[in-house]
């Protein structure tokens, strides 16, 4: 695969790691499909069926702020969200009471909303140093890109193609044109069944995830998620919340061995009005010379993966899992954000032993109609040391598989945390958000400062594939209504060790032709 200047080119994954799986996520698994089973609201016709994509940043700070403030009681750690379950949020929101900040958040949502339903759009961004995401905003996963969107949503149906031009791209076997980010999905009692490259994002991080992200671009999968997120109408079961799930089945490509196959699970609700609980598996798992038959298939679901014969009796595949949870409580003039997402590869008397993981927290407050957001996140992806609060044993990089040679990647890019495995991240920044009326909607600066690959290369890591230092800022402009949605800013990376372009501009458009109402 082309490698980044001053990269060496991919030779071979490293063999001596075999991640295996929590115990504790087996268990939230079980836990899940029986309240699936179990609990099957009221369908309610829904006035659209379309998705709102984690690309939306704005709106996805609008919606946390009004969770955070007890305006909306809505699950936020999991998306792709259905556009149904936000506007089902919103048609209960009690108008009195609210700040200047609340109505502005309020009145930024409903516009999105209407620009996320347009029936035509096109788009270009521009990524000219060809920096990996570090500040979770929108980025390109190219030097450039143009794009084109048909849609079509009704109450039952979601069809969404997005056909995109690119121009040297971040990732391994380039296409000239991608189809990332398009889906097809019916409402089928209550839920969605979907098919497609939306991308996803499982935990509360800001900045990034561990477990999955959209740091690499979205693995082709069929996809079942709960529509409503309704708590459950039985009064015994209401301390629940509300909840969902998402599972997902998927095929990762240009990948070795050939073939392979993923599988998502996750179950996740809000028993108290600030705070959302989550529970994740992801499994990598057949291709090429592995066991891929249905008892394959239930010995991964099953977690059977420890075993002692590696030759007669392989393993059916690799693992993580992990849990997340988000505390926030309000203010006079705004909220605290607390969240902690854990993540483990190996197990050891039932509990999780090797643990990689990310902590953050954010301050929120509004003088008047604007809005100053504050945040402080770090990811750890050194296995055994989970910022030295739990060690265990040998240290060694988390996202690399002696047997799955491209490691926890898709097509070169980190499927979890963005500065990949066997390193530590710090990451501050501040937002500006406007009032209504004003040009811009948000403002925002960065900061990141991180120790990659300590203990060796990764050659399946394409952004980040060597040991070094990196410093990042970013600082970014961005508007998001219904009119058009933009964003422009500069983006510096100075890495110790590759060479690469330390300063890039970042910038996009994405331009609704007709109005979807």
């Amino acid at each position: 695969m082309p490698a980044f200047p001053g990269q060496e080119p991919r030779l071979s994954s490293p063999s001596y790691l075999r991640p295996r799986l929590l115990s504790l996520g087996r268990l939230c698994l079980v836990a899940g499909t029986l309240l699936t089973l179990a609990i099957t609201p009221e369908t309610v016709a829904a006035p659209s069926a379309g998705l709102i994509e984690v690309t939306e940043r704005e709106l996805r700070a609008d919606l946390a702020w009004l969770v955070d403030r007890r305006i909306l009681s809505l699950p936020l750690s999991t998306w792709p969200l259905p556009i149904f379950a936000v506007q089902d949020a919103l048609d209960r929101v009690q108008q009195a009471d609210l700040s200047d900040a609340d109505r502005a958040a309020l009145e930024r949502t409903r516009l999105a909303l209407e620009r996320i339903e347009a029936p035509v759009s096109v788009g270009a961004s521009v990524n000219s140093a060809r920096h990996p995401s570090l500040d979770g905003q929108t980025s390109a996963r190219a030097r450039s890109e143009l794009s084109f969107r048909l849609s079509q949503f009704d109450e039952n149906k979601a069809f969404s193609l997005r056909v995109a031009k690119q121009n040297a791209s971040l990732q391994d076997a380039n296409p000239s044109l991608s189809l990332d980010r398009s889906y097809l999905g019916v409402a089928m009692a209550d839920a969605m069944v979907m098919f497609g490259t939306p991308d996803r994002w499982w935990g509360p991080g800001v900045f990034t995830s561990p477990i999955l992200s959209d740091a690499a671009s979205p693995i082709p999968s069929l996809l079942v998620r709960r529509r409503s997120d309704a708590a459950p109408p039985f009064a015994l079961l209401e301390w629940i919340g509300p909840w969902g799930y998402e599972a997902s089945l998927g095929r990762l490509l240009n990948y070795t061995p050939a073939g392979s196959r993923t599988i998502g699970l996750r179950v996740f609700s809000r028993p108290l009005s600030g705070l959302e609980i989550g529970a994740s598996r992801f499994i990598t798992w057949a291709g090429n010379g592995r066991p891929q038959g249905p008892r394959a298939l239930f010995n991964a679901l099953a977690g059977r993966s420890n075993t002692d014969d590696p030759i007669g009796d392989p393993d059916p595949g690799n693992e993580l899992a992990g849990l997340d949870v988000r505390i926030s409580t309000p203010t006079r003039t705004g909220a605290w954000v607390g969240y902690a997402h854990v993540v483990g590869e190996d197990e050891a008397d039932h509990l999780p032993s090797r643990l990689i993981g990310t902590l953050g927290t954010q301050y929120k407050q509004a003088i008047g109609e604007h809005r100053i957001e504050w945040s402080a996140e770090s990811t750890d992806t050194e296995l055994g040391r989970l910022f030295g609060l739990k060690p265990a044993g040998r240290r060694a990089p988390a996202y690399r598989h002696s047997t799955y040679v491209e490691g926890y990647f898709h097509r070169g890019l980190p499927i979890g945390a963005n500065i990949g495995g066997g390193g530590i991240s710090v990451t501050l920044g501040i937002a500006w958000v406007a009032p209504p009326g004003h040009r811009l909607d948000r403002v925002s600066v960065s900061a990141t400062e991180a120790r990659l690959n300590e203990d060796g290369p990764d050659p399946g890591n394409a952004a980040f594939g060597v040991p070094s230092r990196l410093r990042g800022l970013s600082f970014r402009v961005q508007s998001a209504g219904r009119v058009a949605r933009w964003h422009l800013g500069l983006s510096m990376q100075r890495n110790s060790v590759e060479l690469r372009r330390e300063l890039g501009v970042v910038g996009g458009v994405e331009i609704p032709l007709d109005s979807g109402n």
